[in-house]
């Protein structure tokens, strides 16, 4: 859709949608103990709001499959700078938020809107997948850094996983070094302004590391890796290997039923 400089798609309904309740009571008493059931547990009712998605960040580099330095290993040794425990020491510091929910209704509120250091809006919300994929994945251990990636990302409509494993695969091929933070942006500008290179890099990580010679590409079926190396979470690998697009995290979520 970036490429294209398409923003949304709109579908025009003519008018309101009312759609009738089949049974309200019915309906209405199961969503109060799903939101009942939700705020009592700790991770959906305490966990999340409190640090967002990034809480998994200390999560997953404990369990070995924290995406780092383009997927060479699954522990990331500044992990803790990456964290939603220091996300939330900064929002403190800067009066962004945490517990933000990102759309109306929504029972947990697991995003945020971070700050930069002057306290005025960056960006938001700054989730897991960002900050695995443009964080420890590219060596990057800046809060501020990644958050003003994610920006560019938003702003230009580019997905922040298969950016940040691209760049991954550049750092792995020698064109910036692993936690180079001035290098991994000028990348993502070199996307925006459509340079020779930067198309390259704009057509996706399988492409650029062919093109760059990588051997190691994190990749299934043409879909970059999310945040979690399948190598220590064996049914997310079959997972990515037996979804129709590939490195899919959506399909499935069987990492859970290990924390």
């Amino acid at each position: 859709m970036g490429s294209k400089g398409i923003k949304a798609i709109v579908l025009d309904m003519g008018g309101p949608l009312n759609s009738a309740y089949v049974d309200k009571d019915r309906f209405m008493n199961g969503a109060k103990n799903y939101i009942k059931a939700l705020k009592e547990n700790p991770l959906t009712g305490q966990g999340l709001p409190a640090l967002g998605t990034a809480m998994l960040i200390n999560l997953t580099n404990s369990m070995g499959f924290l995406p780092t330095r383009n997927y060479s290993t699954g522990n990331f040794e500044h992990a803790e700078s990456i964290s939603g425990e220091h996300l939330l020491e900064i929002q403190s510091q800067r009066k962004g938020k945490n517990g933000h929910a990102c759309l109306s209704g929504c029972a947990i509120g697991c995003s945020n809107i971070y700050n930069d250091k002057h306290s005025d809006y960056l960006t938001s919300g700054l989730e897991y997948e960002t900050l695995a994929l443009l964080g420890s994945n590219c060596g990057i251990s800046s809060l501020d850094t990644i958050a003003a990636l994610d920006k560019m990302c938003d702003d230009f409509g580019l997905d922040t996983i298969e950016t940040g494993a691209t760049i991954g695969v550049c750092m792995e091929a020698g064109k910036i070094g692993f936690g180079d933070e001035q290098g991994a942006i000028k990348l993502v500008e070199e996307m925006m302004a459509g340079t020779e290179f930067g198309k390259i890099l704009g057509q996706g990580t399988v492409y650029a590391g062919k093109q760059l010679g990588v051997q190691r590409i994190p990749a299934v079926k043409g879909q970059a890796l999310a945040g979690y190396d399948p190598r220590a979470l064996k049914g997310t690998g079959v997972t990515f290997a037996t979804t129709p697009i590939g490195a899919d995290h959506t399909a499935e979520i069987y990492w859970a039923f290990r924390v």
